[in-house]
């Protein structure tokens, strides 16, 4: 059975994030753990990224990424002290991005852009964002580098389905209610990490109700199995020195599974976002782990009552014949 499971793992993917994590493992060696989350959490979303076959897809995505991507981490730091504000853009975004989606250049990162949006919120101050601003966009020209090496396993996306435009604009909707909610409720009772709970409501609301419904479980699923794995790991090993080097290599296992992993990314990504966040302070780490949980389980709550049942209900009135015909007339009318 052992052998049956070595046989399955990806060993180019696991060197692929082993790469894409590089420059955070440099920065704690050079003593610059200031930077070492937003490294990280990008190295960590690049790394699991699925490669598209031609290297320029590979580059305009990289390019994307370094735009719209951190256009958006801009956005989120600097919002984040005007509440009222911070609650419109979240919707904004989240209608952004889904209509995205719709856009072939963008589909593969669309979604994906609204935890770089919430990495935004959850700096620490704004004097700190121009400095984490560089630090991702680093490791995003980084990973980029690397992507474009012939040898990785690339996959097709040319034939992907695209959602049509009445579904994105929906989606967008439900997606941008359940955010906005998540950031006012974490702003109203607040939250020490603003963007976790609207990161865990979008990360879960999709076009299918049924793939909303498995997302949702799989977040709730990996948040708390990543929490129980940080335990674990921090009586484990309770030097803070090799805290970082335990965050490389669970980003190299998240690579290596990546094709037997029914689960997904979350309990790794998890448990990585926990280590590095538990770097700046260890004093705080059981805090910093409750919260993780707690921040994320509201944003799943969320997305359950408001946008996976509660927005059918509140929209009752509006069937999709007439939103779709709602949306031809906006058309005809440009």
């Amino acid at each position: 059975m052992l052998a049956a499971i070595l046989k399955q793992l990806d060993t180019k993917e696991g060197l692929r994030a082993a790469l894409c994590m590089l420059p955070m493992l440099i920065a704690y060696s050079l003593g610059r753990s200031d930077v070492g989350v937003p490294l990280g959490q990008a190295g960590f979303l690049m790394a699991a990224l699925p490669l598209p076959l031609s290297r320029m897809r590979r580059a305009t995505n990289g390019v994307i990424f370094l735009t719209f991507g951190l256009g958006l981490y801009l956005i989120g730091g600097i919002v984040v002290s005007q509440y009222w504000a911070a609650i419109v853009f979240t919707f904004i975004v989240s209608m952004a991005l889904s209509l995205a989606s719709g856009w072939r250049l963008a589909a593969l990162l669309s979604f994906t852009f609204f935890s770089v949006y919430t990495a935004g919120l959850n700096a620490t101050s704004p004097e700190n964002l121009p400095v984490n601003f560089l630090a991702f966009s680093i490791a995003i020209l980084w990973a980029t580098a690397i992507s474009m090496v012939p040898w990785w396993n690339g996959i097709d996306f040319s034939k992907q389905k695209l959602p049509d435009e009445v579904s994105r604009i929906k989606t967008g909707i439900r997606m941008g209610i359940g955010t906005s909610l998540a950031f006012a409720i974490s702003g109203l009772f607040s939250f020490s990490k603003m963007g976790w709970a609207p990161s865990a409501t979008a990360n879960i609301v999709r076009f299918d109700k049924d793939v909303s419904e498995k997302r949702a479980q799989l977040r709730v699923i990996g948040t708390v199995a990543g929490a129980i794995a940080v335990g674990i790991f921090f009586i484990l090993v309770p030097n803070t020195i090799y805290w970082v080097f335990g965050a490389y290599v669970i980003t190299i296992i998240n690579g290596l599974t990546i094709r037997i992993n029914k689960w997904g990314y979350f309990p790794f990504y998890t448990t990585v976002i926990l280590i590095l966040y538990s770097l700046a302070d260890p004093t705080k780490t059981i805090e910093t782990t409750t919260e993780r949980v707690a921040y994320n389980i509201v944003g799943v709550v969320i997305a359950y009552a408001v946008t996976i049942y509660g927005f059918p209900r509140i929209f009752s009135w509006v069937d999709s014949q007439k939103f779709a015909r709602i949306v031809k007339g906006m058309e005809k009318s440009k």
